[in-house]
């Protein structure tokens, strides 16, 4: 009802409203503030600073006033203003600002509360999980393990060999140390992580646009385009009629919303929002290092890169890409580079290279770690093709602003640099490329805010009839958050749905002492997400040779000659809960029953409980 209630353009909503009342504190704003004194102070001197070589061409946070240097002449005023607007940057936040994260937080976890209230299909229930049920109840069976004797360390519990916990994994270590201290379910911490998560991202968005962006106007449009811009994909779903099979399942899974196209799509999933954030920060110090690089500023970035990787591992190497590339870039392409600065960069890439590999190293000394970890690489990739859809308006957008005076060289191309290296990562045929497609979005926007803010001034000041073109140009920006709204409520109904027996098995798993289980794959992913248990086959990416195991199930619980193998298994992999569709239980009762201690039927299944 909400997305019929809006029919005029622009088509979002909620954006233009922000977008008004952050322009309104931004009129009311004090003059006297201490930020703008400093504005109209730098601003006066403009054409008194003189220009020092950039280094790498980044734009800099504040600028020393020093000696002018006469081979490289006076500053233009915009360099100035960035050197105000990077001091502006850290005056006080408008209130209304703090509406953006609310709002996409709140539109993202719809899906999640509806499911609180929609009835689902009959015989069926909820899971607890609003997308991709597959991952996130992976992340849960880790987010669990913490309270319950692995501390920070984490084990595979999607397979049931001896194994030593190898696996680092920061962010859901927090959810599951909230979750265990709170004794709030691991599923509604994980959810409700996207508002403080939203709220620390748009935090660090305000402070590190402000080199680039001066001007508060633009800061506030950047914010609002990250927040709610996105491509054209969800108009041309139709497509997916017209075309012939192939193409049109190509066309649909590359323009998933669920890729990360933009930053609204892929708020669908905290981690990924944590990932950004940490990036933004490391990137911060890569893009506009400080005057003089040392070896601090090394310290920095190497372990900023670490840190990320313990989040996000596919988003440390986006950092780590931008380190390497950006000082190489500088030196082919502009006239002057600050070759300590870049020492600087690149040796903490180097170190952040060096303690992750170690890393890697002793984690993949355990096999039920370093057999997932080698599918790592892979060729699923998003060539350029789709960026005009995906990208639509907003990329049209960043193109006329990297093109106009409101960004001068020196800080296009730090931007423009950023964009290229996330390109190549995405459209990578060995590294599954579509990783990295959330890191695009970013950037692009930066880019697009003064034309924004632009097309949006001539909405305001147009007549009637004229306010038709700006206006379009915004509903095309902005109506790709409604239809991603609008698609998840509607798929919410089917995502995360099992069967009344199947909830029913795994709650009175949950009563029972931990052990390992031999279940059918579709359990197996479930039983961890909601137990102190360990499957044999569960997770298609953590189970070590998932579809080989996933056919040995079948196999040993169908086929008499296969007696011996089950018989095998269930002592080597010391299973202690054997799960049966009731059709294949009675054969197997003459051969296994002496062994059975307790048999339980839940609806269409017994679960065996083994002597071990």
């Amino acid at each position: 009802m909400l997305m019929a209630a809006d029919s005029g353009p622009p088509s979002n909503p909620v954006a233009p409203t922000i977008s008004f009342a952050l322009e309104r504190h931004a009129v009311s704003e004090h003059q006297g503030s201490a930020s703008r004194i400093i504005e109209k102070a730098r601003g006066a001197q403009s054409r008194q600073l003189d220009r020092r070589p950039n280094r790498f061409g980044y734009a800099r946070p504040m600028e020393s006033r020093a000696a002018p240097d006469p081979a490289t002449g006076p500053h233009p005023p915009s360099e100035v203003g960035a050197c105000a607007g990077a001091e502006a940057g850290l005056a006080a936040i408008p209130p209304a600002y703090w509406l953006i994260p609310l709002a996409v937080s709140v539109l993202r976890t719809l899906p999640f509360l509806a499911q609180q209230w929609f009835h689902p299909p009959p015989g069926k229930v909820f899971v607890g999980v609003s997308y991709l049920p597959t991952d996130f109840l992976a992340y849960l069976g880790f987010c669990r393990q913490v309270g319950h004797g692995t501390e920070f360390l984490m084990v595979n519990p999607f397979t049931t060999e001896v194994q030593s916990p190898r696996y680092v994994l920061l962010f859901h270590w927090l959810v599951g140390a909230v979750s265990w201290l709170t004794h709030i379910p691991p599923n509604w911490v994980f959810e409700l992580s996207r508002l403080p998560l939203l709220c620390g991202l748009f935090w660090t968005l305000w402070h590190f646009l402000a080199p680039y962006l001066p001007r508060k106007a633009d800061r506030v449009w950047a914010a609002l385009l990250i927040g709610f811009a996105g491509g054209i994909e969800g108009s041309l779903q139709f497509l997916d009629e017209i075309l012939p099979s192939a193409e049109a399942n190509t066309f649909l899974e590359d323009t998933a919303s669920l890729l990360g196209w933009n930053v609204f799509a892929a708020a669908y999933n905290p981690l990924l929002i944590a990932a950004l954030i940490s990036s933004l920060w490391v990137l911060r110090d890569i893009l506009a290092p400080p005057a003089k690089g040392s070896y601090r500023q090394a310290l920095k970035i190497g372990l900023g890169i670490v840190l990320i990787h313990l989040i996000h591992p596919y988003s440390a190497l986006v950092v780590l890409a931008v380190a390497g590339a950006l000082p190489v870039l500088a030196f082919v392409c502009r006239p002057s580079i600050d070759y300590k600065a870049a020492f600087a960069t690149l040796t903490g890439a180097g170190l952040a290279l060096v303690i992750m590999a170690v890393l890697g190293w002793w984690q993949c000394q355990e096999p039920a770690y370093a057999q997932p970890a080698s599918r790592t690489l892979g060729s699923r990739s998003l060539p350029p093709f789709w960026y005009p859809i995906t990208l639509g308006a907003t990329g049209l957008l960043a193109i006329r602003g990297a093109v106009s005076q409101s960004f001068p060289s020196e800080r296009r191309f730090p931007l423009v640099a950023w964009i290229a290296v996330v390109v190549l990562l995405s459209s990578s045929p060995v590294l599954n490329g579509y990783k990295f497609a959330f890191h695009l979005f970013i950037p692009v926007c930066i880019l697009a805010a003064p034309a924004a803010t632009e097309v949006y001034q001539r909405f305001r000041s147009s007549g009637t009839v004229q306010k038709l073109i700006p206006a379009g140009i915004l509903g095309l920006v902005f109506g790709s958050c409604v239809m991603v709204t609008f698609e998840s409520l509607v798929e919410s109904r089917q995502v995360g749905v099992i069967f009344e027996d199947q909830a029913r098995l795994v709650r009175l798993l949950a009563l029972k002492p931990s052990g390992n289980v031999l279940c059918p794959d579709y359990l197996g992913n479930i039983i961890p997400a909601f137990t102190a248990h360990r499957v044999w086959v569960g997770h298609w990416f953590l189970t070590p040779r998932f579809l080989r195991r996933a056919g040995e199930y079948d196999r040993l619980t169908t086929s008499l000659a296969a007696l011996a193998d089950l018989q095998r298994l269930l002592e080597s992999q010391r299973i202690r809960y054997l799960i049966l569709p009731d059709d294949r239980a009675e054969p197997l009762r003459a051969s296994i029953g002496p062994r059975v201690r307790e048999r339980v039927k839940v609806g269409s299944y017994e679960l065996w409980v083994i002597d071990q």
